[in-house]
């Protein structure tokens, strides 16, 4: 996944990549239907589709076809990659049961100083990481 994640190239055109590959290849609506064997308004319904987020892959799979394509169904992570991607939400839940501890501990009158909350915070987010990462995703 390295080479896609901060791709530009993966960046949908706003007006689709059907309608956008058929522009660039001098295809005509008509042309590209007639290829699908449906009508031109049906091809427009599945560009608009494509536009609004709600194309099937099936679809967009037998368009791409006849336009020399392949589909890639890809989902990659926002931060960069899945290793980030489980380090931070162990941060997230470290962070929140290291701020329920502290919080009882203040409760109790043996406050922890920041220093210590911190290092407390980096063992527990390093404990997590070893777990089994299902069990990262259980709480909220």
């Amino acid at each position: 996944m390295a080479p896609l994640v901060g791709s530009q190239a993966l960046e949908r055109p706003g007006e689709g990549w059907i309608r956008y590959l058929r522009r660039i290849i001098g295809m005509k609506q008509a042309q590209l239907a007639s290829r699908l064997g449906i009508s031109r308004q049906s091809l427009h319904r599945i560009e608009t589709a494509e536009v609004e987020g709600r194309v099937t892959l099936r679809s967009l799979r037998r368009v791409a076809e006849q336009l020399g394509c392949r589909v890639e169904y890809v989902l990659i992570p926002e931060c960069g990659s899945t290793d980030e991607l489980v380090r931070r939400q162990a941060a997230r839940l470290a962070e929140r049961r290291v701020k329920d501890i502290a919080t009882s501990m203040e409760l109790e009158g043996q406050g922890l100083g920041p220093e210590e909350l911190s290092r407390m915070r980096d063992e527990l987010q390093a404990e997590l990481m070893q777990d089994t990462p299902s069990r990262l995703w259980e709480e909220a």
